[in-house]
């Protein structure tokens, strides 16, 4: 349920700042496209194993070098880890044609198929083209919760 939560909140705020405010609103000229995003609320799996052992270490630098591929293909969006104490560790947004093209990508990665992490997805129809500027480092930060 928390997962959940969080992830309405996370839809809800990014949401918040990419739709038209007010002024936009009362032009009734203005229009926007749509299109189907894909959300995935990643959490820790049955195997899962605290950060700071070397395993975990190994399944998130897999996992990052991923997302990075991804990134490069222009099929992520945005995404980043959840700072807090819930089994939720990360939310990505995917920007993909199909259900079953985000299932796939999943499916094949290692640390899902071996429980270390589990992926919930979500459709989510957001403006056309939403995108946002390329980060200015290339790697994520540590993760901070205590596990």
């Amino acid at each position: 349920m928390q997962r959940l939560i969080l992830a309405a909140v996370a839809i809800v705020l990014l949401a918040g700042t990419i739709l038209p405010g007010p002024a936009a609103a009362q032009n009734p000229q203005t229009k926007y496209e749509f299109e189907m995003y894909h959300v995935a609320i990643i959490s820790r799996g049955a195997n899962w194993q605290p950060y700071g052992t070397d395993e975990a270490t190994a399944v998130q630098q897999s996992l990052m070098a991923g997302v990075r591929k991804l990134d490069e293909s222009g099929t992520l969006v945005s995404g980043g880890i959840v700072n807090d104490n819930t089994a939720v560790e990360m939310i990505f947004i995917f920007r993909t044609l199909t259900y079953n093209e985000v299932l796939v990508m999943f499916q094949k990665a290692p640390n899902m198929v071996n429980g270390f992490y589990k992926a919930d997805f979500f459709p989510w129809f957001a403006p056309k083209g939403l995108n946002l500027p390329p980060p200015t480092r290339d790697t994520a930060p540590a993760p901070t919760q205590g596990g």
